[in-house]
C-alpha cells in the first residue's frame, strides 16, 4: 500500500493530514484519519481484499496506531472494512471488504425476495404508502441525473446518488409495516451501502447517462404500478429493476478491475 490516493486527490499521507488540518483546526484527527481511509477505499486506491498493514499505514500516516485502529474499527461497522482474528495471533487483521460477482448475485437475489414481495403488498395497501415521499424521492434522483447530463454541475455526489436509491427502496420496504421484512432488509444493509456506494463510483467513471436515466425511469414505472394499485406489475417491475441493476454493478466492477489490474 503506496500512498494511495483518495478521490480528492488527497493521499494517506502525514503531509496531506496536516493540510487537512491547517484548512480546518478543529477538524478532529479521527474524523479526518477515518475520511482518508473511506475514500481511498471507495475509490479503489486501496483495493478491494487488499489487506491493511496497521503498522504501515499509521508511519504513512505520521500518527500512532491507536487513532488508525479506531478509524479502522469505524469502518468494520460501516461494513468497507472487515476484521479478522485469528487464534494464532493476538492481534487482528484488517482488510478492505471485497464482494466477488456470485456473491453481488446472491445478494441481489435476496433482495428480490423481500423487495419485489414488498412492491407488491404496497400496491394492494397503496393508502398506507407516502406517494408524495416517493415522488420526492424519485424526482430528486432524476433532477441529479438532469444536472448531470446537462453539466449543470460538474460531479454528483455519488453518495448523495447511492443515498437517494437506499432511500427510496427503504420506504417501500417500511410502507409495508411488515416486521419480518424489514428484519431481513436491515440484516443486508451493510452490504447493500458498500455495493450502493461502489455502484455510484462506477457510474461516476463511466458517465453512463442511458444507464442513470434507465435506473430513475425504472423507479417511477414502480411508483406508477404501486399508485395504481397493480400488485403483480409492481413485483414484476421490481424485479428487472434489481436484475438490470445486478447486472450493471458486476459489468462495471469487471470493467473497473480489469483497468486496476492492467
Amino acid at each position: 500500500m503506496k500512498n494511495a490516493k483518495t478521490n480528492g486527490g488527497g493521499q494517506l499521507t502525514a503531509e496531506n493530514i496536516r493540510r487537512i488540518t491547517e484548512k480546518n483546526p478543529f477538524a478532529k484527527l479521527g474524523d479526518v484519519i477515518y475520511e482518508l481511509i473511506e475514500n481511498a477505499v471507495l475509490s479503489s486506491a486501496m483495493g478491494p481484499g487488499e489487506r491493511i498493514n496497521l503498522s504501515k499505514l499509521s508511519e504513512q500516516l505520521g500518527v500512532s496506531t491507536t487513532p488508525v485502529r479506531d478509524a479502522l474499527d469505524r469502518l468494520c461497522a460501516k461494513g468497507i472494512v472487515v476484521k479478522k482474528t485469528s487464534e494464532h495471533s493476538k492481534y487482528a487483521s484488517y482488510f478492505v471488504f471485497d464482494i466477488s460477482n456470485d456473491s453481488i448475485s446472491d445478494l441481489y437475489d435476496a433482495r428480490k425476495s423481500i423487495e419485489c414481495i414488498s412492491a407488491a403488498i404496497c400496491a394492494q395497501r397503496n393508502w398506507c404508502v407516502d406517494m408524495s415521499q416517493l415522488d420526492r424521492i424519485a424526482s430528486d434522483f432524476k433532477k441529479k441525473m438532469d444536472d448531470y447530463a446537462e453539466r449543470k454541475v460538474m460531479e454528483i455526489s455519488s453518495p448523495s446518488l447511492s443515498s437517494l436509491d437506499r432511500q427510496f427502496h427503504k420506504l417501500i420496504i417500511y410502507s409495508t409495516k411488515n416486521e419480518y421484512l424489514i428484519e431481513m432488509y436491515s440484516s443486508l444493509e451493510k452490504y447493500l451501502d458498500y455495493v450502493s456506494i461502489r455502484r455510484g463510483e462506477f457510474l461516476k467513471r463511466e458517465r453512463n447517462f442511458a444507464v442513470l436515466y434507465a435506473i430513475s425511469s425504472q423507479h417511477f414505472a414502480i411508483i406508477n404500478a404501486i399508485r395504481l394499485g397493480f400488485p403483480e406489475m409492481a413485483r414484476s417491475l421490481m424485479e428487472k429493476h434489481i436484475d438490470f441493476c445486478s447486472a450493471n454493478i458486476i459489468r462495471n466492477r469487471n470493467l473497473v478491475l480489469g483497468k486496476t489490474q492492467s
